[in-house]
């Protein structure tokens, strides 16, 4: 009886501590869903997750040296969402967005560097690369 209880306590132990360890970074969350790659060594100024019921929220802001935002902004520029024929002024519009594997967002270049916004029903995201001070700010929602 007393192996059965330990084994039942090591079980959830183990439960417990891989699903706090098998949840994606959000550097990865937003790398995969914006088809960019942001450099792993960057300082982290905000990480947040907000949830209500089954909404939720993920502020991601990170500052990045010179060099780091050159890889950002050549990834974003590599990316299939990037849209080199169109520039942000005040919103992203439906002619902006390039649908790929059923996804439609973009990346498009704005006065300050950079902006993303995708169409979905779901979850929202966007990001904004300020390419002259360094900052960059990813926001993610579902609702």
């Amino acid at each position: 009886m007393k192996h059965l209880i330990l084994w039942g306590m090591i079980v959830v132990v183990v439960s417990i501590t891989s699903r706090c360890t098998l949840k994606p970074s959000s550097r990865e969350v937003f790398s995969k869903s914006m088809d960019i790659i942001i450099p792993e060594d960057v300082e982290v100024t905000q990480d947040e997750f907000h949830a209500m019921w089954q909404d939720f929220s993920i502020n991601y802001d990170i500052a990045l040296t010179e060099k780091q935002m050159t890889k950002l902004t050549q990834s974003i520029r590599k990316s299939t969402f990037y849209n080199p024929h169109k520039f942000f002024r005040k919103a992203v519009t439906q002619d902006m967005l390039i649908e790929r594997n059923n996804i439609k967002a973009v990346w498009i270049k704005s006065e300050f560097g950079y902006v993303f916004q995708n169409a979905d029903n779901h979850y929202t995201y966007s990001a904004k690369i300020d390419t002259i001070g360094g900052i960059a700010t990813f926001y993610k929602a579902h609702d």
